[in-house]
């Protein structure tokens, strides 16, 4: 049985992990929208 902390740390990284992966979307959505505005 996983104790409350494990569990709690276990929700943390997946807030960590779901927020980098949502920021490097972002980044490449800009990147793509200035590489289309450059031409």
């Amino acid at each position: 049985m996983e104790s409350k902390q494990e569990r709690e740390i276990a929700g943390y990284l997946l807030k960590e992990f779901s927020l980098k992966m949502v920021s490097q979307k972002i980044c490449l959505s800009l990147k793509h929208l200035a590489e289309q505005y450059e031409d």
